[in-house]
């Protein structure tokens, strides 16, 4: 997988290839609400900082998608719960006292609408944004009304590591 495999970072328009990381968090705060961002200590100094993002909003979601060396950072929490899809690298997110690790290739992760933070040794991939609301509504509208629903009230209220069989 290289960058220009990731849905819209060929994208005219909404693609930006940056070499600074408070460059990234200035661009990452027109879709995310990012508290700080810099970049983490390279193997190799030598080669300079590299990030590859882009970002879109899609009526209720927010997409970004990223590419570059690795970041941490801290996010501020919103209304909306992120789910984080890896393609390249690892990463480790702190959210409501939980450590998580999210491994390109193995997890998917889903963080509720509260802060965290984040620290990976490469960046590549997706985040969707959107309200927890509107998985509760989707849950209920497809289990139809046989499920009671209280049952759906605390859907998406707690982080969730989803894991790969393989």
């Amino acid at each position: 997988v290289c960058s220009s495999d990731l849905p819209f970072l060929a994208l005219p328009g909404h693609s930006l290839q940056l070499s600074d990381p408070v460059a990234v968090a200035d661009q990452l705060t027109t879709v995310l609400p990012v508290l700080s961002c810099d970049a983490v200590e390279r193997e190799n100094r030598s080669q300079p900082f590299r990030c590859h993002l882009a970002g879109l909003r899609l009526g209720p979601l927010s997409l970004v998608a990223l590419w570059g060396n690795g970041l941490r950072g801290e996010v501020d929490g919103t209304r909306e719960a992120s789910f984080i899809l890896p393609y390249r690298g690892s990463g480790r997110f702190r959210v409501e006292g939980r450590s998580l690790a999210n491994v390109a290739g193995q997890t998917i992760l889903y963080l509720p609408p509260a802060p965290w933070r984040t620290s990976n040794d490469a960046m590549g991939g997706i985040t969707v944004r959107l309200d927890p609301a509107l998985l509760r509504h989707v849950g209920q509208s497809m289990a139809g009304p046989q499920v009671r629903a209280e049952h759906w009230r605390t859907l998406g209220s707690q982080p969730l590591m989803l894991q790969s069989d393989q």
